[in-house]
């Protein structure tokens, strides 16, 4: 899922399962496929430019 990050404006790949676990429910911040720790912009909100690493990482898993 893309959830864009309030601190950087770049929409992030996050996981399913980093949506729905635990910990991230608890603190409210989420670990995106690039490894950036994502503090969720309002989920209403157009999604922010793609992260150009999360991008490239999902391609590359793909291949």
């Amino acid at each position: 899922m893309s959830v864009t990050c309030i601190a950087d404006g770049w929409a992030h790949r996050v996981p399913d399962i980093e949506l729905t676990s635990e910990m991230s429910q608890s603190d409210g911040y989420y670990q995106a496929v690039c490894g950036h720790r994502v503090a969720a912009a309002s989920m209403v909100e157009p999604d922010g430019r793609p992260c150009p690493l999360c991008t490239e990482m999902c391609r590359t898993t793909r291949s």
